[in-house]
């Protein structure tokens, strides 16, 4: 039986959606185990390593930055995977995203 009012958004890393409790927009998704801001879908590992411009724009905890990013693959897991300096996350209105027609959601 689904909740009322449940607030689900997909994981950036395996897609699954993924519910909110409500504490705050840090999220730990159920099957891949991964964090993840709830309201905009980056990946945690980088806006704690590189800062909060790692947010995507639209996202009230986005904070501009002037500096230079580095390439940290000591610290930053999307650096080491993709050896180079991980991007910052694209506004998702600016993304074409296809519609996924069904959700595997485990209640």
């Amino acid at each position: 039986m689904m909740q009322s009012g449940l607030k689900i958004a997909p994981c950036p890393y395996c897609l699954q959606m993924s519910a909110k409790d409500e504490g705050c927009n840090h999220v730990t998704c159920y099957f891949c185990k991964n964090d993840f801001c709830f309201v905009c879908s980056a990946k945690r590992n980088p806006i704690l390593v590189h800062g909060n411009h790692y947010h995507r724009p639209n996202c009230p905890h986005f904070a501009d930055w002037w500096g230079a990013n580095q390439y940290l693959p000591d610290k930053c897991m999307e650096c080491r995977r993709a050896k180079k300096l991980c991007t910052v996350p694209e506004d998702l209105v600016d993304m074409d995203i296809p519609e996924r027609e069904k959700y595997d959601i485990l209640f």
